[in-house]
């Protein structure tokens, strides 16, 4: 793993990047593969560690939606974009260049806690999802990730918002079957409530075991806007959690899970997983797929889509992702 080129993460539509470093590549030849990146100074943290880790959250959020590419020296995009004058770096120096720290100026992702009394639209232990139409996969999905958001939680409550009444006797016996064991602890400690999206109950009750008590406060149903970054070609996704603010057009940040206190920025396990995506997608296209979104829609109900992080079938838990991971 000696050969080694420089890499840059870009929006492509937006002509904006920041150096990755070095490229250490575990294989040459056709496909030279990417292990991972590093300053490629002696005694530098691993970038899931470092400001680097920071500036990359950030430009996910600014830039969800957008066609996003790591590209390598080797790679002739790499050096049309470095040399078009309307391309901007973010941690250079020059007229168009902007620092690593004028970059993070004042944003809300890097201490979420201070904002934490309008975080919520729900309590804690309350997520509010809603299944944009009647299939038993986008139901997976969208249980399956609002229960990570809870995983947290001594307990907590799912309120599933439908268009249509659904086999819920079928489709959760399916959906408890295809999990994987290690992580049927995580749905003993939830509830699961289902909604008409008129607010109309449908059901109630235990996914699992119900809880010793169940009390939730009754607020606004207000959804969560989940999002993930997702590389069409290898049909795989990364969860990153909630949008902020879920209700505006502009996000600011994304939140996994539900502790303020711990923005992914600082989520050690999720940031590696995120710096492997990156390593193992290398010049393939990659987009920040936002709930509501065409594309979000569309691969919501796909049997197919293999989840880092996920317990599905074809999901690919975070410790088996990134072991013996060097990066």
């Amino acid at each position: 793993m000696s050969h080694s080129a420089d890499a840059i993460f870009a929006c492509m539509d937006c002509k904006v990047y920041f150096s990755l470093g070095k490229a250490f590549y575990r294989s040459m030849g056709i496909f030279n593969l990417v292990a991972y990146f590093h300053s490629g100074q002696e005694g530098d943290l691993p970038h899931s560690q470092s400001i680097y880790n920071t500036v990359l959250w950030k430009m996910l959020a600014d830039h969800a939606g957008h066609c996003l590419n790591v590209l390598t020296g080797d790679d002739t995009s790499y050096k049309n974009l470095l040399n078009d004058p309307a391309s901007r770096k973010i941690g250079g120096s020059g007229p168009c260049a902007l620092s690593f720290e004028a970059y993070l100026r004042d944003w809300p992702g890097l201490q979420p806690l201070a904002s934490s009394t309008t975080l919520w639209p729900s309590s804690p232990s309350h997520e509010i999802v809603r299944l944009p139409y009647s299939s038993f996969f986008a139901f997976e999905h969208t249980l399956q990730r609002a229960a990570l958001q809870l995983s947290s939680q001594q307990q907590g409550l799912i309120t599933l918002l439908v268009p249509d009444p659904i086999p819920v006797s079928i489709w959760l016996p399916r959906f408890l079957q295809r999990r994987r064991p290690a992580s049927l602890d995580r749905y003993h400690r939830l509830s699961l409530r289902i909604l008409h999206e008129t607010y109309a109950p449908l059901y109630e009750g235990p996914i699992l075991t119900p809880p010793e008590t169940t009390s939730f406060p009754q607020e606004a149903l207000l959804p969560s806007r989940y999002a993930h970054l997702f590389c069409p070609l290898c049909y795989k996704m990364l969860f990153l959690g909630q949008v902020f603010p879920p209700e505006q057009k502009q996000l600011l940040f994304f939140l996994h899970g539900k502790d303020p206190s711990q923005p992914n920025h600082k989520q050690h396990q999720l940031s590696r997983a995120l710096w492997k995506m990156l390593a193992d997608h290398t010049d393939h296209d990659l987009f920040v797929v936002l709930e509501g979104s065409w594309h979000y829609e569309r691969h919501l109900a796909d049997e197919w889509i293999c989840e880092i992080g996920g317990d599905g079938p074809r999901d690919t838990p975070f410790e088996d992702y990134l072991q013996d991971w060097p990066g």
